[in-house]
């Protein structure tokens, strides 16, 4: 198997953001300096060289662990079965 990029696990997270209709997690500066989420979306987060997908809502004060804390490879073929799997439900119950 080829090598797992940081830049192919985000475009398996931007193509599961469109899927359900998501810009992506935005975060923008308050006027007191603090930051906030603008957007709905899932995302990466990463820590002692592990990560995992995590879900963000629009005005909420935390994050949603989707996944388990994985290596590259591991976190690709997740989000790619997530993928998969929401394409076939799709197409089964012809939901757009």
């Amino acid at each position: 198997m080829a090598r797992i990029t940081d830049e192919m696990i985000e475009n398996k997270i931007k193509t599961l953001n469109s899927m359900f209709g998501f810009k992506g997690r935005k975060l923008k500066r308050n006027k007191d300096g603090k930051l906030k989420i603008t957007g709905s979306g899932f995302g990466l987060y990463q820590a002692s060289g592990r990560m995992g997908l995590v879900f963000e809502k629009k005005g909420s004060t935390g994050e949603i662990d989707v996944s388990p804390m994985l290596n590259k490879p591991q976190l690709y073929d997740y989000i790619s079965v997530m993928i998969n799997s929401i394409s076939y439900y799709k197409k089964r119950t012809k939901l757009k």
